[in-house]
């Protein structure tokens, strides 16, 4: 193994060992006759590694943005990279003769990623011994990239340093996806600080006590996707290298959106090496998983590089009649189209034909627990979703010149959904043990998205200062073509349920519903990151937005004539302006206080007062303080902040109304939410062999205002705990047994609780709700443990098992509500993993 010796430890590390040609004599004073063309950097020292047989080592990230000029001239390998490193925050190391290494010149904290061994053929008109010996190519394996990604690109447009971003930020590294068997974007935000999650198939994600529905692929414009359609189907994992989330609110590159945070979903790239991935995966409740993950240059001077994923994935789950089955296939082109661009497209398919329980289980009417078994599914046995998804990427990188950039990142993606569920909808009767509203529904939707990004950056001087510009719009637009039966209802035992005793209806003689639902937003966002002073650094920043929402509501009966309806809607925000302040001050070297400010702002859908009118924006602020700091070598990282999020506008529920179908009726915009917490994380290595990773939040909602009752006490926020702790760690054993890593970890909330009214529907099962009935529930504390093992075979092959849920505890995910969405924890499961890599 060939250690970098620098401070410098990247996500990904290019090790470039070119050894060619070997001389036997001293190499600092011979020259070569060079050819090297003006190109990108990294190009241009492969080209001078080739022709001089060097052994150059240097970090590709730390070179990216940097070209070369044309190189035609005898020179030692000492002077043409002073040549070719001219002007640039680069820096030249000698580890020994014609072996060299390059770093920035002020080194920041970045943390290990895979070493890319690179064939090298000698090439070019450089001058050799006659009698020089071929030395063989040396491939070098990476120890583990760790857990502390110190660069990321959520809440901005470029990456920056762990310790730049005035908000919190996680990173699910690549590292902690294969340690923990993170399979899809769901279990990476579990086992994210701060995050929790309700439902199954629909599942609602909530940080510091709101929804969290700001997603975005590689530091694009925000998908509305997630946030006006479907939460439950989030992407699989092995099309990305990582997952980074910032909790609290974005407003600056996010617009219209909660104050919760953003998730910035980084894809996997190809590299200008051959590799291929393999895993082979087995588990409880027949759970079986292949992937295969190939990336290759496509031509001989490595311009053009692809990668391809492909997945098949099935399995049952631990309650009855629910099972699924995933096909998924991504590919990326990548290309330099000259020395200063690069031009990425690529298409990912993905095919979930699934049962999974989609409505959780009931609770009685007065908030109390039934006593189900993990095994009980009330969902008939004809229930399946089909969602057949196709997103169409692509992504320009320009460089200006060594200061300035311009990046274009835009989308499609259409949706085909096709469902059929049948579902207990109510909560139980204590007395009857009855539920009445069984609800059957069956729909086929196709939601279409576009999002265009653009921004350019640059650094320049002002007054001795540097100074950071960003400016940039982007463009979201969204439609949702809808069309569903308006479902039967019926009334069942709850208690004694069994899924094949109601047969699916025959839809034909069903109403027949059509929505045309439309959202679109553009912004302009300007930011200046200024340098105080050496220690004071600020962010200046706003973004100028308009937001614009179209509802069309269309009913016919089984004969296909139009029911007139009074739904049809069409919604236009004013133009809102919201500023972003932050400041940093590098306490220590190795220390940074921070403060920022957002200000927040969230049109509210499909919710209407008793008028038939929707209601006017959610608006309100976030302020954050906090300190980050890194040790041993910036190999780990740790935060501490402190956040207080004030909203107004909530809508406050004055009871039910089926006024305005296909809208949430009635409320009025009167609610004042303030929630205030701590969070706190530690990501990385205690040792080169120890990785952890520790993360705990503390999370106080209370009602300010507006409420007609229960102002100034605590705001029951969808299960949201006010405790969560969640460890992980993996340790390498020393010696003889180094290849084997053993760890583990556990997830630990304090209780949950929720309370509201409950709807209470008609015995005869129509569906028609008669009355309400108010419950306040609680759901205990719970820890939950994990436990991973690795075996390196050898080179090429390791074995990997997990189990979770070690001592098989029997707990309910979150308090939610009484009519559904209660949902039990897995119970003990284990996945062996076989892992080939080439």
């Amino acid at each position: 193994m060939i250690k970098h010796k620098s401070n410098l430890r990247l996500k990904r590390i290019t090790l470039i060992l070119t050894t060619a040609l070997y001389a036997g004599a001293v190499f600092a004073d011979t020259t070569y006759a060079l050819q090297i063309p003006a190109q990108r950097l990294d190009l241009a020292l492969q080209s001078l590694a080739q022709q001089s047989g060097a052994q150059i080592l240097f970090v590709t990230k730390a070179v990216n943005n940097y070209q070369s000029e044309t190189l035609n001239q005898e020179l030692t390998v000492e002077q043409a990279l002073q040549q070719l490193l001219k002007g640039k925050n680069l820096q030249i190391k000698k580890i020994a003769d014609n072996k060299f290494s390059l770093v920035e010149g002020q080194p920041q904290a970045r943390d290990m990623g895979q070493l890319k061994p690179i064939d090298v053929n000698p090439s070019g008109t450089a001058s050799r011994d006659a009698n020089a010996v071929q030395l063989p190519v040396i491939v070098v394996e990476a120890e583990n990239e760790g857990y502390a990604a110190k660069k990321s690109t959520v809440g901005g447009k470029t990456e920056r340093d762990f310790k730049e971003i005035q908000q919190s930020v996680t990173v699910i590294t690549s590292q902690r996806i294969k340690d923990q068997n993170l399979l899809n974007v769901r279990d990476a935000l579990t086992q994210t600080t701060g995050i929790n999650i309700t439902g199954g198939s629909n599942a609602t994600i909530y940080s510091r006590g709101f929804v969290l529905s700001n997603f975005q692929y590689d530091g694009g414009a925000p998908s509305l996707y997630y946030a006006n359609y479907d939460r439950g189907s989030l992407p699989d994992l092995s099309v990305f290298d990582q997952v980074e989330v910032l909790r609290g609110a974005d407003g600056l590159f996010s617009g219209a959106g909660e104050s919760s945070g953003t998730v910035n979903l980084v894809r996997k790239r190809p590299l200008s090496y051959q590799q291929a991935l393999i895993n082979l995966s087995a588990g409880s409740w027949d759970h079986y998983r292949q992937q295969v993950d190939i990336s290759s240059p496509l031509n001989s001077t490595g311009s053009i590089r692809g990668r391809m994923v492909a997945i098949h994935e099935q399995q049952d789950y631990f309650y009855d009649t629910a099972d699924s089955n995933r096909n998924l296939v991504y590919g990326i082109i990548e290309a330099d189209l000259n020395n200063k661009t690069t031009l990425a497209a690529g298409i990912t398919y993905d095919d979930l034909d699934s049962s999974e329980n989609y409505w959780g289980l009931p609770r009685y009417a007065d908030g109390r627990d039934i006593g189900y078994s993990r095994k009980t599914n009330l969902q008939t046995d004809w229930t399946n979703q089909n969602t057949k998804r196709t997103q169409i990427f692509a992504e320009l990188n320009h460089q200006l010149n060594e200061d300035w950039q311009l990046k274009l990142n835009s989308s499609w993606q259409e949706t085909q959904n096709n469902n059929k569920i049948g579902y207990s909808f109510a909560a139980i009767n204590p007395l009857t043990g009855q539920s009445n509203y069984f609800e059957m529904s069956k729909s086929k939707t196709k939601p279409t998205e576009i999002l265009v990004d653009a921004s350019i950056n640059g650094k320049f001087d002002l007054f001795g200062h540097q100074q950071e510009l960003l400016v940039g719009g982007n463009w979201q637009r969204y439609n949702l073509d809808k069309g569903y039966y308006s479902g039967t209802s019926t009334t069942i035992d709850a208690l004694n349920f069994n899924p094949s005793s109601i047969a699916e209806p025959d839809w034909k003689t069903i109403d027949y519903l059509i929505t045309d639902y439309k959202v679109s937003q553009y912004g302009i966002f300007a930011s200046l990151r200024s340098d105080l002073t050496q220690k004071l650094h600020s962010v200046i920043g706003v973004r100028y937005s308009k937001y614009n929402y179209d509802y069309l509501y269309q009913k016919f009966d089984k004969d296909g004539n139009y029911l007139k309806t009074n739904s049809d809607q069409n919604y236009s925000t004013p133009s809102q302006v919201t500023p972003y302040f932050g400041l940093t001050y590098d306490f220590l070297p190795n220390t940074a206080l921070y403060a920022s400010y957002s200000q927040i702002f969230k049109p509210q859908g499909t919710n209407v007062d008793k008028t038939g009118n929707m209601l006017k924006p959610i608006e309100g602020n976030s302020l954050e303080l906090g300190v980050k700091q890194t040790w041993l070598n910036n190999q780990l990282q740790g935060s501490l902040a402190v956040y207080q999020t004030t909203r107004e506008n909530e809508a406050v529920s004055l009871g039910y109304s089926s006024a305005f179908p296909g809208f949430s009726c009635c409320y009025v915009a009167s609610g004042k939410i303030q929630v205030r917490g701590i969070d706190t994380e530690l990501n990385g290595k205690l040792t080169p062999n120890w990785d952890i990773s520790i993360g705990y939040t503390y999370n106080d909602a209370k009602k300010k205002s507006g409420y007609s009752t229960g102002n100034g006490t605590a705001y029951s926020t969808n299960g949201t705990p006010k405790n969560q702790l969640k460890i992980w760690t993996m340790y390498r054993l020393p010696n003889q047994l180094e290849k084997w890593r053993i760890g583990g970890g556990v997830r630990m909330q304090s209780e949950t609780y929720s309370e509201g009214t409950a709807n209470i529907y008609d015995p005869s099962g129509n569906g028609i709700v008669i009355g309400s009935q108010t419950f306040k529930f609680t759901t205990g504390f719970y820890a939950v443990t994990g436990l991973r093992v690795d075996y390196q075979m050898n080179q090429n092959w390791s074995l990997g098992i997990n189990v979770d849920n070690l001592f098989d505890r029997t707990y309910w995910r979150q308090a939610t509500n009484t009519s559904r969405n209660n949902y039990y924890g897995d119970p003990r499961n284990f996945m062996l993993t076989i892992s080939g890599k080439y």
